[in-house]
This record gives C-alpha cells, sequence and structure tokens, in this order.
C-alpha cells in the first residue's frame, strides 16, 4: 500500500464518481492531484482528505475540455488548459482518472 510516496491525478474530483475515486485512492495510500473547475469546493475536498488520511493532496484549478468542445459551444467560459495547469505544479503522476459528463 502506498503511503503518500505515489500520486494519482483525479479529475471531476469535488463530485460524484472523481469524489469516489480520490477517496478510493487516498484510502489505499496514494498522494493526490485533485482538477476541477470551482477552486472553493476542491479546497474543501483538499480539506477533507488531508485531515482524514493525512496524506499530500495537491489542487489544480482546470477545465479539461477540448479546443474542439470550446468550438461546438459545449463552454461558455474560457477554461484555464491541462497543461497550463500541470506547469504550475511540478509533481510525479503515478496514476490517472478521467472524469467525462459529456
Amino acid at each position: 500500500m502506498a503511503r503518500g510516496d505515489e500520486t494519482a491525478i483525479v479529475t471531476g474530483a469535488t463530485s460524484g464518481l472523481g469524489a469516489q475515486f480520490a477517496e478510493q485512492l487516498a484510502l489505499r495510500g496514494f498522494g493526490l492531484a485533485l482538477v476541477a473547475r470551482n477552486v472553493a469546493r476542491l479546497k474543501d475536498v483538499q480539506a477533507n482528505l488531508i485531515s482524514r488520511y493525512a496524506l499530500p493532496v495537491e489542487i489544480l484549478q482546470a477545465d479539461l475540455v477540448t479546443d474542439e468542445q470550446n468550438r461546438r459551444g459545449r463552454v461558455t467560459h474560457r477554461p484555464q488548459t491541462a497543461e497550463s495547469a500541470r506547469e504550475q505544479r511540478r509533481f510525479r503522476i503515478e496514476g490517472a482518472v478521467r472524469q467525462s459528463k459529456h
């Protein structure tokens, strides 16, 4: 079992399946990098997971839609890209869980 020395990234981590994946990965001892659009909810999830599991939890505010989805009008705001979010932090990712509502 990992004890925070391995990091998994989870998108859509503030609700639904993403939140459940984050919980299960923390339960298994993974450090987490949580990605979602709503930074306030990200901070709440981060604080909850840190207090319950005493593991490192990074947050990245980003919208991981593609340029094609933007062109189709599925997004009404200008999202931060995953690449620019990743450049803000430097850590090694051991696994990824991506949630999609489309």
